[in-house]
């Protein structure tokens, strides 16, 4: 197996759109109240920091960093997957160590929130050393999400 991580693009997002976890799209709906095949590519433009974590070169996952602000120190991670992504955890969680340490060295504060639901972006988000808050109402539709933080 080859993995690899680049710089996100548009290309990957419409690869990567037909195999989206349905966690990943129930996640989506609920905090923006829109489809992730719609919202995915805002993301990865708007994003100071996006990139594609690949298996023998098809798309297991897309994710990347955006700040408030130009200004800001605080950066909103976040990571869309594929089945590939649980499949291949491992080599995954190691290079996304490494990544978010970039994503620090750009943003000493990391914060976001993730659905109460997805268990595996939770377990995640947790082994990269993240700090995972007790659930509230968020989102579009108020359902409970977990804030989750990093500081460097």
């Amino acid at each position: 197996m080859k993995y690899s991580i680049e710089p996100a693009t548009l290309a990957h997002v419409a690869a990567m759109a037909p195999n989206i976890r349905q966690a990943d799209r129930n996640e989506v709906m609920a905090s923006a109240g829109r489809d992730v095949e719609l919202l995915l590519p805002e993301c990865v433009e708007r994003a100071e920091m996006a990139w594609a974590g690949l298996v023998d070169d098809e798309v297991a996952c897309i994710f990347g960093v955006q700040g408030a602000s130009f200004m800001s120190l605080t950066g909103y991670p976040w990571m869309i997957g594929t089945d590939l992504i649980e499949q291949h955890a491992k080599p995954f969680l190691r290079r996304n160590r490494k990544m978010v340490s970039v994503m620090l060295d750009r943003y000493p504060h990391l914060v976001n929130y993730v659905d109460a639901r997805n268990a595996k972006a939770i377990e995640w988000l947790n082994w990269l050393g993240f700090t995972i808050h007790p659930p509230e109402k968020y989102g579009a539709y108020r359902m409970m999400f977990h804030p989750f933080e990093m500081e460097k």
